[in-house]
């Protein structure tokens, strides 16, 4: 995988989990695969039915244009098994660049 100066897979994907709130939308966040990581099936179903599907083309910006229920895509994709698995991979990374820190010697 290349690596974009200045920006450690860790910072993409602490910049990735953000979430940035838009106009439009509610105090609660739409659920996403690490939430639903979290989840029993019944809850993560209650959860999901809350939800409406709106397909989004990716590409393609605008200024002003959101979605009133703040949900982007289809967050029916998200499963409880890839939740764990971009957990899992997040903290792992953390882990090395931390090491990798740690290791780093502080000039004076």
């Amino acid at each position: 995988m290349r690596r974009i100066k200045g920006l450690s897979w860790l910072s993409f994907c602490l910049v990735f989990f953000m979430v940035w709130p838009q106009p439009g939308w509610s105090k609660k966040l739409p659920p996403t695969s690490v939430y639903l990581e979290n989840l029993t099936w019944l809850e993560a179903e209650k959860v999901l039915k809350e939800y409406e599907v709106v397909v989004v083309a990716l590409g393609v910006t605008g200024k002003g244009h959101y979605n009133p229920t703040g949900i982007w895509g289809d967050p029916t994709l998200a499963t409880r098994e890839k939740g764990k698995i971009i957990v899992e991979a997040t903290i792992d990374q953390a882990v090395k660049e931390i090491k990798e820190l740690i290791s780093l010697e502080v000039k004076k």
